[in-house]
């Protein structure tokens, strides 16, 4: 085929890994074509109210930059603002042909055959809940209404409310979560790890204990029954250590024998063998099963069609590492389909696919299909041009049902500054066309979108804007959908009368409008990557190929990091071989260039722009201009203090000893016993966390001593194995080989004393066995001390020197902690590998892919343009701080006595602008001017002297409005959006107050879910403090005032409205009655 003619890339799957590989394909200026099954994209992250270790509400703790989406999930609506992304819903791909660089999909879509073209294919199938026979059958799942699945307790809580027990409905106060329901059961379920139901319980215990509150019920008392907790992941561990101080959860270890309810009771009884082997009976009242996932209907059948081969229990084959790659050219996968995972890995590997499928169609000859938008001169600017505003109203059946849309074209050619009025499908998909036309023909610079959700149609509308030359401020989206046709259901007048005010309101704002000059800048097409191990060569690598002119710094004399130090894999990859070939690679291609021995020194500049001062061994000095950074200085294996580490020849770490065996310095033939500790100085108070893959190396440790020497006693002495996902099997492995393992309580430690003295010989080892009750003691020729991971004793210079945070365990901090785990607070800077935090080499490769993918996209644009939705001071400054007391991000410093905002790390909430005494801030598209403007013209189209105003925020609260179907509204209300509650403070309540309104209602997101508030693990030390919260003594002070002159002090009302489930209006109906 002729490749100028370029074929799209197709992703089967919406859930959370298609999108974002389709997501990073778009922004490298790739077609693509999003397959989704289902009627609506989300997969199974779409329903779940929230997610751990944040405890957000779902997917929906992004920053504003994202877009605003569904009720559910607004990540998901960012395709909205991606042209190069057509989505299929519905669609299912029942036969596959062609060759790599030009495959034929058959699809089967609502009933109708399709062909669809591709040169390559990314994967996503996500995954299925496993609900194997033997829950019926040993829990009585589906025979008992007190037993559910884990999934099931979520939707009840999220739309329901808290449960009741049957049949007496009375709030169930004794609950049991069964741990492995269905996994790691070669009987009766499946062998493997399911990866994620040990969080997800203990998140749902805490939204059970947290519902129970709320509800004003008796607190339940919770019991959670397992084998391991396997609470690997970064803040995990702080996770689990909170929830139980907090929630008093009860963590019993056992394996549950069955679940029996007798005829006429209402309590389950439960008989589970401790660890002990005692056999114990309890009674509950709930018990909720963490079920377990698998590959979803279809899988093996997808694999066939595609030609790629698939593991024993179903999920893609590929090599450990060499992830994303399948058993086929051209075919690459992502998320659970590589086996189970939860969103955190999910996400990465939809990254990390992106990135496999566009080098793969770089080096094949298949360029990306677009040319990088450019802008246009700006349209508004400080020249004082007249507005010519155009107004386009929307004819969806939706709409045309519950308005007049008549009546509402005829108003709109009345009101001040408007050029143009159509009607138009704004849900068609040449909507985008059809506005630049008219832009272009009428001259316009100012646009009102009379549509349904603002939050749904912001992605188009800010893409829109961007290549149109305009700036954020120059349109408005106004709801005439959820604030006026359904807030006044069935009355076609009134809806069409508040539609009348809410477009005249959005006119008078655009009208309003501070001059904004659209700003841009040429970025240095460059990249630098710091540091040179596994994840920083990985990251280079795929830079360079991706297109990217690529310096890498490496501090040592040598590429290779801590890999340098490891045979092979536990899936045994040799990793020498792997490694180097990867030097080579990195080391002969064109657009890389290695700094060795070189230390990073100063930085200067930002985003796009950044310039960067590196210090050679011999002192020399080289500046590097570059467009992004990339930080993948790695981790360090912890030296430990106990345990004779250092004192005694036959103490090592794990990382030492499979140097040792490696390099044929130490030899299995002669050892008799051996024993590994696990969590030496790991999940303790010193370092809460896990690192994720010391039992992974002990296990494959034992492995290589058992092959080496079958007779050798190997003990591993532990407090939970952690392996994760098809690891399980390795563990299997490793007891069938004969290696045992002992469990301890962290509360007795294993005792460790030289054998003889002197500091060679044997050891001895004592440690109170769990199972026996009992102590025991070996005598060992080696002792392993998996002591796992800690940062980098540079880290936090690294950190400072680039602006960025480091977490509370030191490791580089991410935007989002499951969403955005490659992204840092500050823009064009990305973190990857160990850097970020424990990963084994499978993943860590995937994380740099990720990085690297997401810098390209931003790097290989010619020109970039400012962030558009950010705060500036132009009025007088007294420098009083308030600003820089009262910003989450910590954008504004002082700078020659005057407050500076910088805009590259404002993230457009407004609390600066509220709070300023002297209203030196304004915030682009909500100035002083824009919203007072808004509450004026609601005043004056007003007639009724009963208004309500409600100042909404674009997230949880709005949401509710989206998802009032059905429900009807008895008051008079108007509603003005605002990013968050925080832009609106004294002032702006009291102009409403002056305009005649009856009473003003503010609604923001509950408590610990603002949307505004960098995203921080349940319990983090370092929670930023609300914007939210600025603002409410603010509010208590206009409270106040009201008393004091007679008026009632409920004129104003503050509420926190949690994130609604479909069908479900009670939030809206409390709030306004």
């Amino acid at each position: 085929m002729d490749k100028e003619s370029i074929l799209p890339v197709a992703v089967l799957g919406a859930g959370i890994a298609g999108v974002q590989a389709a997501i990073d394909l778009s922004r490298l200026n790739y077609k693509v074509i999003l397959i989704e099954r289902a009627d609506r994209p989300g997969g199974k992250l779409a329903v779940l109210p929230k997610t751990f270790p944040t405890n957000d509400c779902s997917a929906c703790a992004l920053t504003p930059q994202d877009g605003f989406f569904c009720i559910r999930s607004p990540y998901f609506l960012r395709l909205a603002g991606e042209d190069r992304i057509v989505l299929l819903t519905g669609a299912e791909v029942k036969k596959v042909s062609g060759e790599p660089g030009h495959y034929y999909l058959y699809l089967s879509r609502n009933g109708r055959e399709e062909v669809i073209e591709a040169a390559a294919v990314i994967l996503c199938p996500g995954y299925e809940e496993y609900l194997p026979p033997v829950l019926k059958v040993r829990y009585g799942y589906g025979r008992y209404d007190g037993v559910l699945t884990g999934l099931e307790l979520e939707r009840q809580l999220a739309a329901n409310g808290y449960p009741r027990r049957f049949p007496d409905d009375a709030p169930v106060e004794q609950v049991a979560f069964i741990q492995c329901a269905g996994s790691r059961d070669p009987a009766g379920g499946a062998p493997y790890c399911s990866a994620v139901c040990c969080m997800y319980a203990l998140k749902e215990a805490m939204m059970l204990y947290e519902s129970a509150v709320a509800s004003n019920l008796p607190l339940p008392k919770i019991t959670i029954f397992y084998m391991d907790l396997r609470t690997y992941g970064k803040t995990y561990q702080e996770y689990l250590d909170k929830a139980r101080k907090k929630y008093g959860l009860r963590l019993v270890r056992s394996r549950i024998h069955s679940i029996v309810q007798y005829p006429g009771e209402s309590r389950l009884l439960i008989r589970y063998v401790e660890e002990d082997g005692r056999v114990n009976f309890e009674e509950f009242d709930l018990a909720v099963l963490a079920t377990g996932l698998r590959p979803p209907d279809g899988a093996r059948d997808l694999a066939g069609a595609f030609g790629i081969a698939v593991e024993p229990y179903g999920f893609c084959q590929f090599t450990s590492l060499n992830p994303s790659t399948t058993t086929r050219e051209g075919i690459f996968f992502g998320g659970a389909f590589g086996g189970p995972c939860d969103v955190i890995d999910a996400v990465n590997q939809g990254s990390a696919a992106a990135a496999a499928c566009a080098s793969w169609l770089k080096k094949t000859g298949f360029p990306s299909r677009t040319a990088a938008v450019k802008t246009s001169c700006p349209v508004i600017n400080d020249t004082g041009e007249a507005l010519r505003m155009g107004v386009f109203i929307c004819t969806c059946d939706i709409l045309s049902t519950g308005l007049d849309l008549h009546e509402l074209e005829e108003y709109s050619r009345k009101l001040p500054g408007v050029a143009v009025v159509e009607k138009i499908n704004l849900c068609d998909e040449g909507r985008k066309e059809h506005l630049m036309r008219a832009v272009k023909e009428h001259r316009l610079n100012g646009l009102v979108l009379a549509a349904c959700s603002a939050r749904a149609l912001e992605p188009m509308v800010n893409t829109f804007l961007e290549q149109a030359g305009l700036p954020a401020n120059a349109a408005r989206t106004v709801n005439v959908l959820e604030h006026a046709a359904r807030l006044y259901n069935g009355r076609k007048d009134r809806a069409t009368q508040k539609a009348k005010e809410l477009l005249g309101t959005a006119a008078a704002m655009i009208g309003a409008a501070p001059p904004v000059t659209v700003e841009e800048e040429t970025i240095t097409p460059a990249a630098l990557v710091v540091g040179g191990g596994v994840a920083g060569m990985t990251a280079a690598l795929t830079l360079a190929e991706l297109g990217c002119d690529v310096h890498l710094v490496e501090k040592e004399g040598i590429l290779g990091g801590n890999a340098r130090r490891l045979r092979h894999t536990l899936q045994g990859v040799n990793v020498k071989e792997y490694l180097d070939e990867l030097i080579g690679q990195v080391r002969e291609h064109p657009r890389i260039r290695v700094h060795l021995n070189a230390c990073v020194r100063a930085v200067s500049g930002g985003p796009g722009n950044f310039t960067t001062e590196i210090e050679i061994e011999d002192k020399t000095r080289e500046v590097i201009d570059h467009g992004v950074t990339v930080i993948a200085i790695g981790a360090e294996e912890k030296k430990p203090r106990q345990y004779l580490y250092g004192n005694h020849q036959a103490v090592m770490t794990g990382l030492a000893l499979e140097e040792a065996l490696g390099a044929g310095k130490l030899s299995a033939d002669n050892l008799q016993q051996v024993v590994f500790i696990q969590c030496v100085e790991s999940r303790d108070d010193g370092h809460p966390y896990c690192s994720r893959v010391c039992c992974g190396t002990a296990i494959k440790n034992a492995l290589e001593l058992k092959r080496r020497n079958p007779d050798v006693k190997v003990y591993v002495i532990n407090r939970d194995i952690m392996t994760y996902g098809l690891q399980e099997q390795w563990y299997e492995a490793a007891r069938a080989a004969g290696v045992l393992f002992l469990r301890y309580n962290p509360d007795t430690p294993p005792e460790v004393a030289p054998l003889n003295t002197g500091t060679d010989g044997k050891v001895q080892i004592r440690v109170k066995d769990s199972i026996l009750d009992e102590v025991i003691t070996i005598e060992a020729d080696l002792l392993i001390l998996s002591t796992g991971m800690e940062p980098r004793a540079d880290s936090r210079e690294v950190a400072s020197l680039y602006n960025v945070s480091l977490d509370d365990n030191g490791f580089f901090a991410s935007e989002h902690p499951k969403l955005k785990t490659v992204e840092t607070a500050v823009p064009g800077i990305f973190t990857c590998g160990l850097a970020e935090s424990p990963k084994n080499l499978e993943e860590t490769i995937a994380s740099a892919r990720a990085a690297a993918v997401k810098a390209a996209a931003l790097v290989l644009r010619e020109r970039r343009l400012l962030p558009a939705r950010v705060a500036r001071v132009e009025g007088d400054c007294a420098a009083c701080l308030t600003c820089v007391r009262v910003c989450p991000y910590g954008a504004p410093a002082i700078q020659e006595h005057r407050s500076y905002i910088d805009p590259l790390l404002c993230r457009g909430c407004g609390a600066c602008v509220a709070a300023c005494p002297a209203r030196a801030i304004t915030l682009t598209g909500y100035s002083h001017e824009e919203v007072e403007a808004g509450i004026k013209t609601l005043a004056k189209t007003n007639r009724t002297n009963s208004s309500t105003i409600v100042f909404t925020c674009s997230y949880c609260a709005y949401a509710n409005f989206e998802n009032a179907v059905g429900w009807e509204c008895q008051k008079d209300v108007s509603v003005i959006q605002v990013p968050c509650l925080s832009r609106i403070g004294t002032l702006e309540v009291l102009k409403a107050l002056e305009a005649g309104a009856a009473e003003i209602i503010l609604t923001g997101c509950v408590e610990g879910q603002c949307h505004f508030r960098p995203a921080r693990a349940f319990g983090s030390r370092k929670a930023m403090p609300e914007p939210m919260f600025c603002q409410e003594q603010a509010w208590r002070r206009v409270r106040k005032i009201l008393g004091e002159i007679g008026m009632d002090a409920e004129t104003v009302k503050v509420w926190r409205l949690p994130p609604p489930m479909p069908d479900n209006n009670r939030n809206l109906a409390g709030c306004l009655g």
